[in-house]
């Protein structure tokens, strides 16, 4: 591997005239990767006048997409073809649907194109056979809940399709990789089997395809197709940003494409592969590309001091054993002296307030928990309010119901309709007047009280009126008429809930403060019902499906991040960053000062291992008879913690801080690998800089 500067490197790639058919470039963490890749890319168009539409690229996400929208600006009539390998795989089987039904006899019911559902709706469907199976005293051994279960098995269904495994052995490999099998039931294993099994043939018979199963159809059915094959050849340049990241399907697509290709130029990081989601395999990586003529070796880095770099290497090295006195100043100011965590979310709100006193921009700052926590948004947020700063979080995790337009629009479906029950409480009709009314809360619970009965919306008595004012009490009599009205319709027309939502935006919330800004949430409501309730119909077998779209929009769905919303981030203007460490590993933000909370939790490195998923198990480079000691559990634990510390320090060029507590938020007491090999590195420095 060749050892060259950055500019050395960016002349070789972009005024490339050798006959090395693919390259790739390693570097790790804000080295410049995705800019030469860019510029790779621009360099090809402008210069070489190669049409866009013959140029594949393949990111990791949607916010690796708006890093490439922002810096090209090209002006081209052709297509661009920059997309997530899922993006792609999408799209394919868009186009050659046709294809698909041909070779695969699974599929029954013909139609134009597949049938995509979101995650939500697969581990919901899911949820439902797993509820059913349960009930006939399958997975009778298993303590988590359905729609835990319903996760871990869509999941084993995605990782599997992205390894090119074989779906119908994912309960063998995770049987046959248990340490200890005392008391473990192998029939539990087999009645997953046949539970994924049955799950994947009911998609597939109605041409509906989630995430795994889109990677699934594509590499056996259509990537087998010669017509398929031959429709490649167009493609003449093939750019890869972060291939650390690939799974083995993106790997074999790469292999396949370098057959016919003109030039390749894979960009990847030695210190990745740590996003599972994606079905990440460094291992596969290193072993399983074919086509590398050349590689090339980034060296520098443009974002964090050497202090930081050489600080995550004595980290490694304290993991390997490798016990190497630290002689000069540590680079981290360090706090885990809180016993109860809201004193440690108080220093930090606190520590921020001070940098931003002192000068640094609330931009420039970011804050990280190695998990999605909204005590820790929420706290942060109203802190920083007071002094006119605001928060971006990375992580959306929040419910769908928790967003008030979609809760309205929920309860108005409710009073609409005949065939919904729910158990809506006060405080519900209380934050649906507050919102649809634009009431305070003071005459949004008198209506609470007085105005709903029989889940029906009454006439107001006078001693009502008199206390919510009279221009409200028209309000209110404007949305009774309509619910009236919509209530009969229902019952007599049957109007679908999908039209119901936009009719109710349309007509009653869209003059409501605030109805600009959610317009792309309420329109996703919209298409999800008519999909998901499009779907449940296809089964045959599901009663009152629109009951059941209300209990998963009131339970299992997850609220969303728009383009729009995704911009403001990649802006982020006057706000501080709170993110957890593979959001911000995956987005491409970069700051000056890290603040790290909660290092003394060991959510910093979780567990692989799990009732009825691993992810190490489901995995290309896994032997199917092979046990996962946990020994190898530990290791892999630690390496992947250091990989995801040595990558954030990298994006860290001025100030790092450490903060923790000796009590989770739980309440219970709480070490970690990371806190460990911090203290020790601090302890035995003469210097221990404390913030």
């Amino acid at each position: 591997m060749i050892r060259i500067r950055y500019l050395e490197v960016e002349n070789k790639i972009i005024n490339d005239k050798n006959t090395e058919k693919c390259i790739l470039i390693n570097g790790k963490s804000a080295s410049g990767k995705t800019t030469l890749a860019i510029k790779k890319y621009k360099y090809l168009v402008e210069k070489e006048n190669v049409n866009t539409d013959q140029i594949l690229v393949f990111i990791m996400n949607r916010y690796q997409g708006l890093t490439w929208k922002r810096e090209l600006c090209l002006r081209t009539s052709s297509e661009t073809k920059i997309f997530t390998y899922q993006g792609f795989i999408r799209k394919e089987l868009i186009k050659y649907w046709p294809i698909v039904e041909k070779n695969c006899s699974k599929i029954k019911k013909s139609r134009v194109g597949p049938e995509f559902v979101s995650a939500d709706t697969a581990n919901y469907m899911m949820e439902i056979l797993v509820s059913f199976f349960r009930s006939k005293g399958y997975l009778s051994n298993i303590t988590s809940t359905s729609s835990r279960i319903a996760s871990d098995l869509v999941s084993n269904i995605n990782k599997a399709a992205l390894s090119l495994l074989d779906i119908k052995e994912i309960g063998s490999r995770i049987y046959n990789s248990i340490e200890v099998k005392e008391g473990i039931d192998k029939e539990t294993y087999n009645h997953m089997d046949e539970i994924i099994e049955l799950y994947i043939n009911r998609f597939l018979s109605q041409g509906v395809v989630d995430y795994g199963l889109s990677v699934y159809l594509y590499n056996n059915y259509l990537l087998k197709d010669t017509i398929y094959l031959e429709s490649l050849k167009k493609i003449r340049y093939l750019i890869v940003d972060d291939l650390d990241e690939a799974s083995p399907a993106e790997i074999e697509f790469i292999n396949t494409l370098t057959e016919s290709i003109d030039k390749a130029y894979l960009f990847t990081n030695p210190d990745g592969g740590f996003c599972s989601y994606y079905g990440a395999d460094l291992k596969y990586v290193e072993d399983g590309l074919t086509f590398i003529d050349n590689s090339l070796n980034l060296e520098e880095h443009f974002c964090c001091k050497d202090e930081f770099i050489t600080f995550a290497d004595k980290i490694n090295e304290r993991t390997l054993n490798i016990i190497s006195r630290w002689d000069s100043k540590i680079p981290v100011s360090f706090d885990i002296s809180s016993q109860l965590r809201s004193e440690m979310i108080e220093k930090i709100g606190d520590k921020i307030v001070e940098l931003i006193c002192k000068g640094k921009k609330p931009e420039e700052i970011v804050l990280m928990s190695p998990y999605n926590d909204f005590i820790l948004s929420y706290e942060i947020e109203s802190k920083l309010r007071g002094i006119g700063i605001g928060v971006i979080n990375t992580s959306k995790k929040s419910r769908l119901i928790d967003n008030p337009f979609i809760h309205a629009l929920v309860v108005i479906a409710y009073l609409c309709s005949e065939r919904i029950e729910s158990n809506f409480t006060i405080d519900d009709y209380r934050r649906f007047f507050n919102t649809i009314l634009n009431l305070d809360l003071i005459k949004s619970s008198i209506l609470s009280k007085y105005a709903v009965k029989n889940n029906m919306l009454q006439p107001l008595e006078e001693k009502v009126i008199q206390r919510i004012g009279v221009e409200n009490a028209k309000r209110y009599n404007y949305l009774k008429n309509w619910i009236d009205k919509h209530r009969l319709y229902t019952g007599m027309e049957g109007i679908p809930l999908d039209e119901l939502f936009r009719r109710a935006y349309l007509e009653l919330l869209i003059t409501v403060p605030g109805s600009r800004n959610n317009i792309l949430v309420c329109k996703n409501l919209s298409e999800t019902a008519e999909k998901f309730i499009g779907i449940l119909l296809q089964f045959n077998k599901m009663d009152n499906p629109e009951q059941k779209f209300i209990d998963f929009i009131r339970s299992d769905a997850t609220d969303f991040y728009s383009l729009r919303e995704l911009e403001e981030i990649a802006e982020k203007a006057n706000s501080v960053i709170i993110t957890n460490p593979y959001n911000f590993l995956t987005s491409n933000i970069k700051s000056k000062v890290q603040i790290l909370a909660d290092i003394n939790s060991n959510m910093w490195s979780p567990r692989n291992i799990k009732e009825l998923t691993n992810s190490y198990v489901l995995r290309k480079t896994w032997s199917i008879n092979e046990v996962y000691t946990n020994e190898l559990e530990e290791r892999n634990r630690q390496n992947n913690l250091v990989s995801i510390i040595k990558c954030i320090m990298r994006k860290c060029s001025e100030e790092l801080y450490f903060y923790g507590s000796e009590y989770s938020v739980s309440g219970y007491e709480q070490q970690s690998l990371f806190s460990d090999l911090v203290m020790d590195m601090m302890n035995e420095n003469d210097d221990m800089h404390n913030i």
